[in-house]
């Protein structure tokens, strides 16, 4: 019985140190495949995946079809900006309103100088290289050939650069508002796309213009973020229940969230009514 007893201990000591070896086999492999670049980005990204219940994602997919490939794998670093702030004196601001042939007098206040006549207003913003206009909608007739939205983005750039304002974009995105096309001027910043202060000018279907927002804002990078991979970006989509959407692409661009210009994504596609949609995700993951 003695002999049988220290037997059985030796067989039990050799399967403890058996199981503790392949228990350290395990946590290496592990961490072996986290400190490999693009295996350890997949992980993260499938890690990302699970934190999310089945009840999140069953609501997700009540709203939501998804018509493209979903990228799973994060993209890397990426800047981040803040913008430049202008100190506009009162001659520049009398500049910019002779150049819109603005003939009322003055008025200012801590944010903007501002001008108006018949035709319209105009407010030069003190602390930005920012313009706005809006024209007097009483005096625009309604009558006429409806226009295009080729013909409303080309009037609405024609309307910026015959002011003398300088107009950098990649891409003109025009709108259908129902009764009136809205032309957003995209740019590119670090080769991304940039929906952060971009120029827009909204046009009636007859071509008369009804407003313009303008920028042009130099930008200070602050830092380098993480960017979280689009699957993941896609678990913070809003949820309506009431709403059936189509996701057709998404893309990663900058915006402007928190006083920084900052990475998101993009989700954009149809609703089940035929409208236009698209949501912003925030991307950086702030450590």
């Amino acid at each position: 019985m003695i002999a049988f007893k220290k037997e059985s201990d030796t067989v039990s000591k050799k399967y403890s140190y058996l199981t503790f070896g392949i228990l350290l086999a395990l946590i290496a492999g592990i961490v072996s495949d986290m400190t490999v670049g693009p295996k350890h980005l997949q992980n993260l990204a499938n890690l990302a995946a699970y934190r999310h219940t089945a009840a999140e994602k069953e609501a997700l997919a009540a709203v939501y079809h998804v018509s493209f490939a979903m990228d799973k794998t994060p993209p890397g670093n990426i800047n981040t900006y803040v913008p430049q702030y202008a100190n506009v004196s009162s001659e520049e601001a009398q500049y910019y309103a002779a150049l819109f042939g603005m003939s009322g007098d003055c008025s200012e206040n801590d944010e903007a100088y501002s001008y108006s006549d018949k035709d319209g207003a105009l407010f030069i913003y003190k602390n930005m290289d920012r313009i706005r206009y809006l024209a007097q909608r009483d005096l625009l007739s309604q009558t006429g050939k409806p226009i295009t939205s080729q013909e409303a983005s080309n009037r609405a750039a024609d309307f910026v650069e015959d002011k003398s304002l300088l107009l950098l974009y990649e891409d003109a995105n025009v709108t259908d508002l129902g009764n009136q096309y809205e032309v957003r001027f995209v740019y590119r910043l670090d080769n991304i796309k940039s929906y952060a202060f971009n120029t827009i000018v909204t046009v009636d279907h007859y071509g008369h213009i009804l407003s313009m927002d303008y920028y042009n804002l130099p930008y200070d990078s602050i830092n380098r973020v993480k960017v979280r991979s689009m699957q993941d970006a896609y678990y913070s989509l809003p949820i309506d229940l009431a709403e059936k959407v189509d996701l057709q692409k998404c893309t990663l661009v900058y915006f402007y969230d928190e006083s920084i210009i900052q990475p998101a994504y993009l989700f954009e596609g149809e609703t089940s009514d035929g409208r236009h949609f698209e949501s912003f995700v925030k991307a950086a993951i702030y450590e």
